[in-house]
């Protein structure tokens, strides 16, 4: 059989399974059934964003490689680049040297953006990426913009609160939703200034196909823990190809990120080609709460892959094209 999937979702379930068993038996279950079921496995974005994830894939393709399983994958680095500057690297590299044997890499130059393309196709692009001035700042709730999205997507009905089960047996609270389950929204404060992690999020783009956030803010490296959470937050909704609508106070997509470096600000333009977000904010702020500092995840130039390829999904999102 064959298998496609995510590198970070297989990495989760994984994750998963493993976590009760003692360290030398986890890869011995792999070894017994997984080559049972698949013959060809095959990743989309292959992304390393931890140490933790770096050993697992070690041990595991070790064995996969063993049992002959054809390994397909997509990245937006080469592997002698994958978890560059990351924290504890060494333990990674015996991956590196292992992909190095066993794969024939493939280098697919593109300088184009495809979903910028898509998502400009007509006029109406970003309809639902809304501006915020200073004055708007002032207004009531009912004059938002995406508090009026909400109430025409409401048609009628009243909003209510509702409580998603998340893995490992927590709990997300939603504390305004349409009654059947379909939209919902969420201040940027409630999602991203919470402790919240990639399985908080992803069980929120499981459950609703449109997702509403109002007042973002622009960001820079000084605030790495509410950006690490926003693209943790806009990558799992993309995944789950849900709706987004934005309300922030930045003329688009583009100038919700910044650098500061020696007192400039460099903003980073979603037109520019898909790179790899997790490598600078890890994926799973669950797994922040540790006591390894965030800025040790991935070295600081990985700060203009995660910014390019969050606004260029979020140029996408918001387009009349993915609605």
């Amino acid at each position: 059989g064959k298998e496609g999937t995510g590198s970070f979702s297989f990495l989760y379930a994984r994750r998963s399974r493993t976590h009760p068993r003692p360290q030398e038996t986890r890869f011995g279950a792999t070894r017994t059934k997984f080559p049972h079921r698949h013959q060809l496995l095959c990743f989309d974005e292959f992304q390393v964003t931890d140490v933790a994830d770096a050993l697992i894939l070690s041990q595991l393709f070790t064995t996969l490689f063993q049992l002959g399983t054809v390994v397909v994958a997509t990245s937006n680095r080469p592997p002698q680049d994958l978890y560059e500057g990351g924290i504890n690297r060494s333990y990674f590299l015996p991956f590196v040297d292992l992909l190095a044997r066993h794969c024939v890499v493939h280098e697919i130059r593109s300088s184009t953006d495809y979903r910028i393309l898509l998502a400009h196709d007509d006029d109406d692009s970003e309809d639902f990426f809304f501006s915020l001035d200073d004055e708007d700042d002032n207004k009531t709730e009912e004059s938002c913009p995406t508090e009026n999205l909400f109430q025409q997507l409401l048609q009628g009905q009243s909003s209510v609160d509702m409580t998603l089960p998340v893995a490992f047996d927590r709990r997300f609270c939603v504390n305004r939703a349409d009654p059947n389950g379909s939209v919902a929204l969420f201040t940027f404060d409630e999602l991203c200034n919470a402790n919240l992690g990639s399985s908080d999020y992803r069980a929120l783009a499981q459950s609703f196909e449109v997702v509403l956030l109002q007042d973002i803010p622009q960001l820079s490296t000084k605030q790495h823990n509410q950006a690490r959470r926003f693209i943790t937050l806009i990558d799992e909704l993309y995944e789950a190809k849900c709706g987004l609508a934005c309300s922030a106070h930045v003329g688009g997509p583009s100038e919700l990120f910044v650098a500061t470096q020696d007192s400039q600000k460099t903003a980073y333009p979603a037109d520019s080609m898909e790179l790899k977000v997790g490598e600078l904010f890890g994926v799973d702020v669950a797994q922040s709460n540790s006591r390894t500092a965030v800025g040790e995840l991935a070295s600081v130039k990985e700060l203009s892959f995660a910014f390019r390829r969050a606004a260029s999904r979020i140029t996408e999102m918001c387009s009349k094209e993915w609605w």
